[in-house]
């Protein structure tokens, strides 16, 4: 019979997911994120962003494929513990999500990776702000005279 390691997490294990936000320069600490309830989560500033702030790393720290690397440093700390895991990047995290995905090295590859994005035309002037104001001019004249004038 052959033993699993030491460190090895049981086989029924819940994935540990890492969350990559987008941006470039977007943070995760203060995403509303929706896992099962037995999911492991870690969230990521990418370098220079959040908790990852510093007014003096160099243009060339910055890159996505230096984020790629720092995501495969956690992938390798998860792997150490035999639990499996789930790269989430949503809008530019899904390329460092990709990239990290792709680097070989003595982690296992990833359960799944999940690329959140929009796909369609991108949005001309303030279109994006149409459905708010909309809403807002349609609940403004819904409103007491005396709390506009707050």
């Amino acid at each position: 019979a052959h033993a699993a390691p030491a460190h090895a997490a049981p086989a029924h294990a819940a994935p540990v997911v890492i969350f990559i936000p987008g941006g470039p320069g977007q943070t995760s600490m203060e995403a509303s994120l929706s896992y099962p309830a037995e999911f492991a989560v870690v969230r990521t500033d990418p370098r220079g962003m959040g908790c990852n702030f510093s007014p003096n790393l160099p243009d060339e720290a910055l890159s996505t494929k230096e984020i790629a690397g720092d995501i495969r440093a956690i992938v390798r700390e998860i792997a150490s513990s035999g639990r499996p895991y789930i790269l989430h990047g949503i809008s530019h995290g899904t390329m460092a999500a990709t990239m990290a995905a792709a680097i070989q090295d003595e982690a296992p590859s990833p359960l799944a990776t999940v690329l959140e994005g929009t796909v369609g035309r991108p949005f001309a002037g303030d279109e994006y702000l149409e459905g708010y104001l909309r809403e807002w001019r349609s609940l403004k004249a819904r409103l007491p005279q005396a709390t506009l004038k707050l």
